[in-house]
């Protein structure tokens, strides 16, 4: 069963609900490119993090938001064209893995033809090269793996270059009791990746003049104010295409289409586009998600800070690159409190 679960965070039902918190990862040095995307430096190392009040009465707040390092965000999710190229990069490297070359299949614009001596066929589909990737989980992963090893094309690729590097791809299973065994949190010197809970709320709802020169603070939402995105076409004074709309009415589907809503970092699409996977994981009784935040296209959610999700290895959710920067190493260390959760199936 695919699912997606949305979850407020919060510290209530901690005793059934739990966050992981990985290890301490090092950043490395040297040149980072840039590998067709652009990019948010995300700075203010050190600062406070947002202290969100808990829905439920007596439970502590939610803290999030803190980073002590600086690094980099996309401002754009990855397109269906990136994506493409990454699967046709990897199609040999599948060995005949059926169920490895359907995972690579978008949910609208690219095409799975069948293999062929155990090497997949794709094609792109006209008109959707610029729409946002829904992906899995488990196939990201890789696709993070293929950025961090150099992003090496077809005629130099490895198979390891797509196994690890910022996940390892061979814990990716479920063991005997049915629990899933992937690594969600980023190795150790990874260089591209997920960017964790706390590196997205930077880089959606932090802003270092937040009340005035200097004076930093949170917004509640992700452009930069505190009032509540209005759904709709850009031209009609639309902000998001989040949200389900009216039959007939056509909304945007290009990455960047809201161009004149972003983050106080540069970021696009923080509402709308794709729900997207983040690093870390939320432990639910007998289950492990990998974590999520956003709004996708043509879905209700809250785009207020706090609001996260989760979904587990067979859902399909969009893709936000960070990465490390150009600077001394530093110690990445990541901590995920207790949420509330409410449950709900989704492809």
């Amino acid at each position: 069963m695919n699912r997606l679960i949305h979850v407020i965070l919060g510290n209530a039902l901690a005793a059934l609900i739990g966050f992981a918190t990985p290890g301490a990862a090092s950043a490395q040095t040297g040149g980072m490119p840039d590998y067709g995307l652009r990019w948010s430096v995300i700075g203010s190392p050190g600062n406070a993090p947002a202290v969100i009040p808990n829905q439920f009465p007596f439970f502590p707040p939610t803290i999030v938001g803190g980073v002590g390092y600086q690094y980099r965000v996309a401002q754009t999710e990855v397109t269906i064209g990136q994506w493409y190229e990454f699967a046709t990069t990897y199609a040999p490297h599948m060995r005949g893995d059926l169920n490895v070359a359907l995972s690579m299949v978008d949910n609208y614009g690219i095409q799975f033809f069948g293999m062929s001596n155990g090497v997949p066929s794709y094609s792109l589909s006209q008109g959707f090269a610029n729409w946002p990737v829904f992906i899995t989980n488990r196939a990201a992963a890789r696709y993070m793996n293929w950025l961090h090893n150099g992003k090496p094309d077809a005629a130099h690729a490895r198979p390891e270059d797509f196994e690890r590097g910022a996940y390892d791809v061979s814990t990716f299973g479920v063991d005997p009791n049915g629990i899933v065994t992937d690594q969600f949190q980023r190795s150790p010197g990874a260089r591209f990746f997920f960017p964790t809970r706390d590196e997205w709320t930077k880089a959606v709802y932090f802003d270092p003049n937040r009340y005035g020169p200097g004076q930093a603070g949170y917004w509640t939402q992700p452009n930069g104010t505190d009032t509540p995105l209005v759904h709709g076409r850009p031209e009609d004074g639309g902000q998001t295409n989040a949200l389900f709309w009216p039959s007939g009415v056509t909304l945007p589907r290009n990455v960047g289409s809201y161009a004149g809503v972003q983050t106080p970092w540069g970021l696009l699409d923080a509402s709308g586009g794709g729900q997207e996977f983040l690093d870390g994981e939320i432990a639910l009784a007998a289950a492990r998600f990998r974590l999520a935040a956003g709004s996708g296209w043509e879905e209700f959610r809250d785009d207020r800070i706090g609001t996260i999700g989760g979904a587990d290895v067979g859902t399909y959710a969009a893709i936000r690159v960070a990465s490390i920067v150009p600077s001394p190493s530093a110690i990445v260390v990541i901590a995920v409190p207790g949420a509330c959760v409410l449950a709900r199936r989704r492809r």
